[in-house]
């Protein structure tokens, strides 16, 4: 906690209107990113919660779907297939990135065993929690935004 988050610029983006995104173009916003698997049914399951929340404080906060392909045992064109195939599922996260991961690059950075597994990042681009999914309120991310204190137990693994 309290790291600042390396330069980092995510490709193979889908669902999205850009290809690439740099982390660091969201500074100043609360950036919350989601590390799932096309498998995981309590991932799918938040995605409509994730989308209500983007939509709600979509000046001040970014979510970022990422699955690492190695750890999620999908391909990219699993990941891509999923939401071309599943229109109901494109929609339930139309406002946010899903981003695929085939190094091990963010599971060295955001060291995790189970998923979802949440990485809060504040707006000066430091860590300032990472959770389970029970956190993801309005309460815990008006907070983050505010620049107040998230008294949030760490997630255990």
């Amino acid at each position: 906690m309290g790291d600042t988050i390396p330069h980092i610029i995510l490709t193979d983006v889908v669902n999205f209107p850009v290809s690439q995104i740099q982390l660091s173009s969201y500074k100043g916003k609360l950036l919350i990113l989601d590390f799932w698997a096309t498998w995981c049914n309590s991932c799918v399951h938040n995605f409509p919660k994730l989308d209500s929340l983007q939509t709600r404080f979509a000046e001040k906060l970014q979510f970022v779907l990422i699955n690492n392909l190695i750890t999620s045992g999908n391909t990219n064109d699993q990941v891509k297939s999923f939401f071309t195939n599943r229109t109901n599922m494109a929609k339930a996260v139309r406002n946010i990135p899903v981003c695929t991961d085939s190094t091990m690059r963010f599971k060295q950075l955001f060291p995790y065993k189970f998923i979802p597994h949440y990485v809060w990042i504040g707006p000066s681009g430091k860590i300032i929690a990472i959770t389970g999914s029970k956190d993801l309120t309005v309460t815990n991310i008006r907070k983050a935004i505010q620049g107040k204190p998230l008294l949030l137990p760490v997630k255990k693994e």
